[in-house]
């Protein structure tokens, strides 16, 4: 027997499905443009060929009466929202899991670029499926946006109804991206769909290049980002990615001072990265370069650093001199500890000279202190000094 709650995203499902289908089909009859780009619903004039000479055209592909379609959409997605619940409510752990991802994995391949997988994640958004919906949206359907079905995909992704499903469906575009033509196609999306999703599809290039050639993708990130007037929440994520012999000083050097809020976004970013190898060398970065990057950055490094060397990272910040930056580290230490050995992030909170910031984490420290010892916890903070 089916829960209530899932008879009703059914239904939803049936309702958007249908709504789907329809705008599909409307995009399906819609004359085809430039065979360099002919995913997107723009002019011919709007998008330059990617081969030199006039613009090459293909037949209209013939629409499929509505009422025919409905049955179709509503079995195929229904059956899988059936075969859902039975894992969902029928499976635990592991297996549960395993399950659900098969489904999810079947789904893909089944409905491939098309209105049924438009309704099958908007069942998985009613039915609270988080971490199913999220894994299609960042790795589930790159197959979608690769090989010789890449174009329909394109097109598909601009009947999402929701804009910022659009936005995650372009990361994908834009992540399995191949061969050349990503300029004109960057371009396109301009016009058929708005700055948002063109930053998103950037970001999704740029994101795959960045792993095998950092510098490339940050100067073709640039290129295309700043003329359009994109920012930097983008080269955030595509520093993320920088791999381990990346020259993080000279990217470091290229961002500008922290006061500007998006380019401490993407340094912190690039702290990341820089840490997961060279920690010595990223907390010494910050340490360097008080006037522009702020102190907490180093919390950043500190947080990385204490995921392989929790110890390495105490020794080094006990020999630094006291400074703004020292203490962010103590903080990172602090909150590294806080829940596992709350003692132990006390001893880092004792060592944070600033009198704001250090009471400031010592009441994080003692409230997950206070879960497991309640009486040590209220004489550590009773003993702390306030100045």
């Amino acid at each position: 027997m089916i829960k209530s709650k899932t008879l009703i995203n059914l239904v939803t499902i049936l309702v958007l499905g249908v709504a789907g289908v329809l705008c599909y089909r409307m995009w399906q009859v819609r004359p085809s443009q430039e065979e360099s780009l002919s995913e997107l619903p723009v002019t011919p004039a709007q998008i330059p060929a990617t081969q030199p000479g006039a613009a090459t055209q293909t037949p209209v592909k013939e629409s499929v009466p509505l009422a025919a379609t409905r049955p179709v959409i509503a079995a195929a997605v229904v059956d899988f929202a059936r075969r859902w619940q039975e894992a969902d409510t029928g499976l635990q752990g592991t297996a549960r899991d395993a399950k659900l991802r098969s489904i999810t994995t079947d789904a893909v391949t089944r409905f491939g670029a098309g209105p049924e997988l438009l309704a099958y994640l908007n069942f998985l958004a009613a039915s609270g499926a988080v971490t199913e919906r999220q894994w299609l949206l960042t790795e589930g359907l790159g197959s979608l946006f690769s090989g010789p079905a890449a174009k329909e995909a394109r097109t598909w992704l601009l009947t999402a109804g929701d804009e910022k499903l659009r936005e995650q469906l372009c990361r994908q575009a834009g992540r399995m991206f191949e061969g050349p033509g990503f300029t004109e196609y960057f371009e396109a999306m301009g016009v058929a769909a708005g700055l948002h999703c063109q930053a998103s599809l950037l970001t999704g290039y740029c994101v795959t290049m960045a792993k095998s050639d950092p510098e490339s993708a940050l100067r073709v990130y640039k290129e295309l980002a700043y003329p359009k007037r994109i920012d930097n929440t983008g080269m955030a994520h595509v520093m993320l990615v920088f791999p381990a012999d990346s020259d993080f000083p000279k990217f470091a050097s290229e961002i500008k001072e922290d006061s500007m809020t998006l380019a401490k976004r993407a340094r912190a970013s690039l702290l990341t990265a820089w840490a997961m190898t060279k920690p010595e060398d990223a907390a010494g970065y910050v340490m360097g370069n008080p006037a522009k990057v702020h102190a907490d950055q180093m919390a950043v490094v500190v947080k990385q650093w204490a995921q392989s060397s929790p110890d390495a990272a105490a020794e080094w910040l006990t020999q630094a001199p006291t400074s703004p930056a020292r203490d962010q580290g103590m903080v990172g230490l602090a909150r590294y500890w806080q829940i596992k050995n709350p003692q132990k992030a006390w001893d880092f909170v004792k060592l944070v000279a600033d009198p704001q910031t250090r009471r400031a984490i010592a009441a994080r420290v003692v409230f997950e202190w206070r879960k497991s010892d309640p009486t040590a916890a209220d004489s550590a903070w009773a003993a702390l000094p306030r100045e």
